[in-house]
């Protein structure tokens, strides 16, 4: 049985040093001025942008904008992103329909009673 020409495709491979990856190593403490440094620790070798991961799919959900497709099995199914998600797609459009309450929490006047002029 012959093999096709995509199982013979060689998939493109690269070095990507760890300060450079997606979530790069942090150290335990910070450092004098409070920063945590990003630990340089040599490089990876990473598959490109061919080769689906988790890591992947993850930071492209926390970079979702309305009208992208969620790829992913773990991405597609991360409860609180995915009701971001919902949350979303049904306010779109309605933006100007949304009416901004102020009240003041620290005034003199009880909450309950600054809510009933809203109601």
């Amino acid at each position: 049985m012959a093999l096709s020409e995509k199982t013979k495709t060689v998939l493109e491979r690269s070095l990507v040093r760890d300060k450079d990856d997606l979530y790069p190593d942090r150290a335990a403490t910070p450092d004098s001025n409070g920063n945590f440094p990003i630990k340089d620790t040599g490089s990876t070798l990473r598959h490109g942008e061919e080769v689906p991961t988790t890591t992947k799919d993850m930071n492209a959900l926390y970079t979702w904008e309305k009208g992208e497709k969620v790829y992913g099995a773990h991405a597609k199914t991360y409860k609180p992103m995915e009701r971001y998600r919902r949350d979303i797609n049904k306010a779109y459009g309605k933006q100007g329909k949304y009416k901004d309450l102020y009240i003041d929490v620290f005034g003199p006047k009880l909450v309950s009673e600054q809510l009933k002029k809203f109601k």
